[in-house]
């Protein structure tokens, strides 16, 4: 039975209490089921960030409770969405539309978590899934495997994209594991107001783990977070080549950097090019605290020093 002290208290202050259980998603749980006026303070927390609660020992559970999670947001998909899914062959969960909007409290975009709950949901649903060399190609039915994947993360980075009342981390970094490609989010409906409110920025270039098309992605995504984001406060970048920033022996790069010859041009350039734009990006920013810059070409050393310098001295700056 519900304490009647306790439905005294203000919308507002309920919040506040709930977000120092931010971290603790079984007492969210049972904090939902008190009563309808909690569970409208303490959800927008649970689901703010939802994937942070997937078991890191237990794979079994992790799984299971991604998919769940999943589930939930492919039931909020609207009619567009759920209508390409279903002509690509993809078994959709059947269900009533959830009774909160989850995707409104969506807050954190983590690409590879993302990825890999969507990968893991795919391969156990019961979908059946063809083989990538099968030659039907004018049966959307028979898309690969990998093109599934990748429809399935368009779709859903859609609604959050949409959705979002405001994103405060977004991580692009993959790993040599990750699945999918990362989608155009900057050429998504309500990528502006979505993305402004960033605090946390992770970007990765590598031409290994990233094709032409999904670096285009990146490099829109981060003009227009260099245009509309400038209160990060938190901002990573992972460039191409390591190359270690404490040499002295600049003669020593410069033969390095020359023995990559004419094979490495395309990427020298697309290295350039987040070189230039990350330069761009932490110049847009009022409110940065901490600057990692990982595998820093010597090229951009003085450009990246002057661009910290511009920042002022409260700048961590960490470099590797």
């Amino acid at each position: 039975m519900t304490d009647p002290k306790s439905t005294r208290l203000s919308p507002e202050i309920l919040s506040e209490i709930f977000q120092y259980l931010n971290d603790d998603s079984h007492s969210l749980s049972v904090c939902v089921r008190v009563s309808k006026k909690w569970a409208e303070q303490a959800v927008p927390v649970l689901w703010n960030n939802p994937f942070q609660y997937l078991s890191e020992e237990n794979m079994k559970s992790r799984i299971k409770t991604g998919s769940q999670i999943l589930e939930t947001y492919l039931l909020l998909l609207d009619e567009d969405s759920y209508a390409t899914i279903l002509e690509s062959g993809i078994l959709l969960p059947s269900g009533e539309h959830p009774y909160f909007e989850y995707a409104t409290f969506f807050k954190h975009y983590n690409f590879h978590v993302l990825s890999e709950v969507t990968h893991s949901w795919l391969l156990n649903s019961e979908t059946p899934l063809p083989d990538e060399d099968e030659d039907d190609d004018d049966d959307i039915s028979q898309l690969g495997e990998q093109n599934l994947l990748n429809l399935l993360i368009i779709e859903l980075s859609k609604l959050f994209m949409m959705s979002s009342l405001g994103f405060q981390s977004l991580n692009l970094f993959k790993e040599e594991e990750t699945q999918g490609n990362i989608p155009a989010l900057a050429r998504f409906p309500g990528a502006l107001d979505t993305l402004a409110p960033t605090k946390e920025f992770t970007v990765l270039r590598s031409s290994e783990l990233f094709d032409s098309v999904e670096w285009d992605n990146v490099l829109d995504l981060l003009d227009l977070m260099t245009n509309t984001c400038i209160e990060i406060q938190v901002l990573k970048i992972y460039f191409e080549y390591e190359v270690d920033y404490n040499s002295e022996d600049d003669e020593s790069d410069d033969d390095d950097d020359s023995k990559k010859g004419d094979e490495n041009e395309d990427n020298f350039e697309d290295s350039r090019d987040i070189g230039v734009k990350a330069i761009q990006l932490i110049d847009s920013q009022t409110n940065l605290e901490t600057l990692e810059v990982h595998n820093l070409k010597k090229k951009y050393r003085k450009l990246i020093e002057a661009a910290v310098a511009r920042q002022g001295e409260n700048l961590r700056f960490i470099i590797s």
